[in-house]
């Protein structure tokens, strides 16, 4: 098809040029202004642009500046870009133009821009779009009302929203940046990133288009199913679903909700971390766990929380409080979960306070056992042995067994201890107070019987296979031993120092927890 070039008044009509000069020169304005003239310059960088195909063209001499209207299959090029649309405007004083109607620009084999209009400046070599704006670049588009884009650094931005679609992600932001060179994108305010499997809610995201890795610059807000994930920094790997978050970071996930200063998680592998200021709730058990280091590994269904924990869990009317060095939890078909407290565990319960070296807690059965010197108090009583294990009920005491060295002792007075001591012991509560009291093997006993009066009435010292000490309000109220049993009543203040404590005596007031803040004291 040949282009048609007339340079005088008879080809258009008189009005239709004057409209046409009053319309480029409020185009050409906002992009003109300050540009220089390269008059004669060959360098690359202002190389001319080159016209190449139309159907009809008109140059009119008397526009300031002068414009060649184009019209047609309109074909430019400007060293590595070449661009077609409807129409355009060639501003011949200055290396510019302005295109019109379907324009379509093209830089290298990669990427392609288009909107309904382009104004072009070829020193510049910068591009601004307006009009149902499209970019694509290998596999990535974007959409806005209005896009600038500079062909020397391979750069686009935007500042009136816009929708990226890339991979598996659809992107939308009110302002955007784009490196085509790097591949990278960066959007701020009201961004959103919604992928199949989540969706992304932040202030500011850079997101690595060939990674797809998203990073996290604000409050930023992650949901998928049945998740939920707060931050204020952190990055997103969708493609290894390998996640980082900071800034306050919270992991909700069904009934567990998991708080740290830093938090790492990686999907694929099941391997989690959090560091700082650690915190792991969980409302089905009413657990809530305190640290500084926590881990967990999804496949072996284990997991530990380290440095400064507490242990809290709630109960119908008390909570329990523990510390110790570490709290490692393993789930088990069988048991539920089996929480183990390791090194100087010290907790609290209202009506029950211990401390030993290493508690496991079976959640399934609510069951409790402490190992290496351990030490429990109820009331006024102080239980000691090599083993205990204790049933809870409701967050309440029901059951404790002793063993091996098993022994209670509770004070009377300044100098006056009852003593109980057997290989095996039970005991048993009822409304939270020691009731009944079972001692198997050996068992010997000191006690301190009072009168109605509360005088002491002497004191008992007794041996036997078999004894069962009855309690109500706290104080002893009948004692049965069984198989041959022996003893002797000493005179309150007759009776021999040796007789006095039995073998294994220990009283440690000191170690007990008093509050529940007094778990952090140091053993």
């Amino acid at each position: 098809m040949r282009a048609s070039i007339e340079f005088g008044k008879n080809l258009f009509d008189i009005k239709w040029r004057l409209s046409a000069l009053v319309v480029g020169f409020w185009l050409a304005a906002p992009f003109c202004h300050g540009i220089s003239r390269a008059q004669g310059s060959d360098t690359a960088q202002s190389r001319k642009i080159e016209f190449l195909n139309a159907d009809e063209a008109y140059f009119d001499e008397n526009a300031s500046p002068r414009v060649l209207r184009i019209r047609g299959r309109v074909v430019l090029r400007h060293q590595d870009v070449m661009v077609f649309c409807d129409s355009a405007w060639r501003y011949m004083d200055v290396n510019a133009f302005t295109g019109f109607g379907r324009v379509h620009l093209q830089q290298g084999d990669s990427l392609d821009a288009y909107g309904d209009t382009l104004r072009y400046d070829g020193d510049g070599r910068l591009a601004y779009l307006a009009g149902r704006v499209r970019v694509q670049d290998r596999g990535t588009r974007l959409q806005a009302p209005r896009l600038t884009y500079n062909l020397n650094t391979r750069t686009a931005w935007y500042a009136d929203s816009a929708i990226t679609q890339s991979g598996r992600s659809r992107i939308s932001s009110r302002q955007g940046y784009y490196e085509a060179r790097r591949r990278r994108m960066s959007f701020k305010g009201n961004v959103r990133i919604h992928n199949p499997e989540y969706t992304i809610l932040s202030d500011t995201v850079h997101y690595d288009l060939d990674r797809e890795i998203s990073y996290f610059h604000g409050p930023t807000t992650i949901l998928g199913d049945s998740l939920e994930i707060r931050c204020t920094y952190g990055w997103h790997d969708s493609r290894n679903e390998i996640n980082s978050f900071s800034g306050g970071a919270v992991v909700i996930h069904k009934t567990r909700e998991l708080r740290g200063d830093s938090l790492f998680y990686d999907r694929q592998k099941g391997y989690g971390r959090a560091r700082g200021s650690v915190m792991l709730r969980d409302t089905a058990e009413k657990a809530v766990v305190y640290g500084r280091m926590a881990e967990s590994f999804e496949d072996r269904g284990y997991s530990y929380v380290t440095d400064s924990l507490t242990l809290v869990m709630a109960a119908e009317d008390d909570s329990l409080f523990l510390s110790s060095d570490t709290l490692h939890v393993w789930d088990d078909p069988v048991c539920d979960k089996i929480l183990v407290a390791a090194h100087g565990v010290r907790f609290f319960l209202r009506d029950l306070q211990g401390v030993c070296d290493s508690l496991v807690y079976i959640t399934a059965d609510s069951l409790m056992q402490l190992y290496r010197k351990p030490v429990l108090w109820n009331e006024q009583n102080q239980l000691s042995a090599q083993f205990i294990s204790v049933v809870l009920q409701r967050g309440r005491i029901s059951r404790f067994d002793l063993y091996e060295q098993s022994f209670i002792v509770s004070q009377e007075d300044s100098s006056r201890f009852n003593q109980l001591s057997s290989i095996l012991m039970t005991g048993h509560f009822r409304d939270n107070a020691l009731d009944k009291v079972e001692a198997r093997g050996v068992a010997v006993s000191v006690y301190y019987p009072r009168e109605d009066s509360g005088d002491f009435a002497g004191a008992n010292k007794a041996r036997g296979s078999d004894i069962v000490i009855w309690l109500r309000d706290k104080k002893v109220q009948r004692i049965r031993f069984t198989d041959n049993p022996s003893g002797t009543l000493y005179p309150v203040d007759k009776i021999p120092p040796e007789e006095a404590r039995l073998q294994g005596f220990r009283w440690l007031p000191e170690l007990r927890p008093k509050n529940r803040s007094d778990i952090y004291k140091s053993r």
